[in-house]
C-alpha cells in the first residue's frame, strides 16, 4: 500500500530514511514514497499528483510542511496544528479506502480542497489534539509520548504512530474543523526541464481557448512583471522549437489537469523573465479564466 510522504523534511538522506523507516515500522504494509516539497505550495500540488497514482487502491497520505515563516518566533506551540481526514470520490471503489493526515497551517491541503471539496473550495477536516493523542498512542511510555507531541521531527515521532492508530480503526483526541485557505492564482512549482505549473486546473473535457492574457508577478526580490497573451497548445509536442506557449501539464486529478507555461526546447521560466525568476508562490493570472 502506497504512504505518500510529502514534506520539507525528506530532502537530505537522514531525514528521508528515518521517514520511511518509520512508515515501514509502525504501518503494516506501508510502502514510503517520498516527495520532497520545499513549501507549502510545492505540498499542495504534489499531494494532488501522488494521489492520482493510487488509481483503484487504498492509500494513506502525508503532508508535512509547516508555514514557519508565517509563526511568530515567540509561539510556545510546536509548530502547526495536524487534522486528519478520510478523503472520498463517488467515482472509487467502495473498498477504497484514502487517510490524508497533514499540517493544518497554510496552503498544503489547498488544491485537495479545491479538487474535492465543497463549492466554497472548504474541506471538513479533524484537528488532532497533539498533547492527548500523544498519550493516546503511548499510554505506557511517558517518554515516548513526550517525545510524540514535542519533538523536532515530529513528522516522524508523531505523524507515522498517529497514522498507524488511525489506520488500524482507532480514535485520536480531536474536534471537527473546517479546512477553508483558498490557494491564490501562482505556480505551484517549477520542474526541472522549466515547465511552470500553475494552480489552474482545467477541466480536458472542454474546449481550450486559443490564446490567454497572463500575468506574472514576482512576490520576492529581485521583483519583476510580465504581461502578454501567450498561445494555447493543448500538447507540448505540438509547441514550435523556442515557443512559449500555455499547455495542458501532465499534473492533475482525472479530468482536470493544471495548466502549464512552457517552452519547446528551452526554459519557460527564463524565457518570461529579464533578471528576476518564477518559483512556487510567484503570482500568475490568466485572465478571463476562472480561479
Amino acid at each position: 500500500m502506497l504512504v505518500s510522504i510529502v514534506s520539507d523534511c525528506v530532502g537530505d538522506p537522514n531525514g528521508k530514511s528515518r521517514f520511511e523507516a518509520a512508515v515501514v515500522s509502525e504501518i503494516p504494509g506501508g510502502q514510503p514514497v517520498c516527495s520532497y516539497s520545499r513549501d507549502a505550495h510545492e505540498a499542495a500540488g504534489n499531494l494532488v499528483d501522488q494521489l492520482r497514482r493510487t488509481r483503484n487502491n487504498s492509500a494513506i497520505m502525508l503532508g508535512n510542511v509547516a508555514p514557519r515563516a508565517n509563526r511568530p518566533i515567540l509561539s510556545d506551540q510546536n509548530g502547526s496544528d495536524f487534522c486528519y481526514f478520510w478523503l472520498k470520490n463517488k467515482t472509487w471503489p467502495r473498498d477504497k479506502k484514502v487517510l490524508v493526515l497533514a499540517t493544518q497551517d497554510g496552503r498544503t491541503l489547498s488544491l485537495l480542497a479545491k479538487l474535492f471539496g465543497d463549492h466554497d473550495g472548504r474541506l471538513g477536516v479533524n484537528t488532532i489534539n497533539l498533547e492527548a493523542a500523544a498519550k493516546q498512542l503511548f499510554p505506557d511510555d511517558e517518554l515516548e509520548a513526550y517525545f510524540a507531541a514535542n519533538s523536532q521531527y515530529r513528522g516522524v515521532d508523531f505523524m507515522v504512530p498517529a497514522t498507524a492508530a488511525l489506520w488500524a480503526g482507532k480514535e485520536l483526541e480531536s474536534k471537527p474543523y473546517v479546512y477553508d485557505v483558498q490557494i491564490e492564482p501562482c505556480a505551484w512549482t517549477v520542474d526541472e526541464f522549466g515547465n511552470v505549473k500553475t494552480t489552474y486546473l482545467w477541466d480536458v473535457t472542454k474546449p481550450l481557448p486559443k490564446s490567454l492574457l497572463v500575468s506574472i508577478v514576482a512576490t520576492s526580490s529581485p521583483y519583476g512583471v510580465y504581461d502578454s497573451e501567450l498561445p494555447v497548445i493543448p500538447r507540448l509536442c505540438d509547441i514550435q522549437r523556442m515557443q512559449t506557449a500555455v499547455t495542458i501539464g501532465s499534473s492533475g486529478y482525472g479530468q482536470f489537469r493544471f495548466l502549464e507555461i512552457a517552452t519547446r526546447l528551452g526554459r519557460a521560466e527564463a524565457a518570461l523573465t529579464e533578471g528576476w525568476k518564477i518559483e512556487s508562490g510567484t503570482s500568475i493570472t490568466f485572465h478571463d479564466l476562472p480561479q
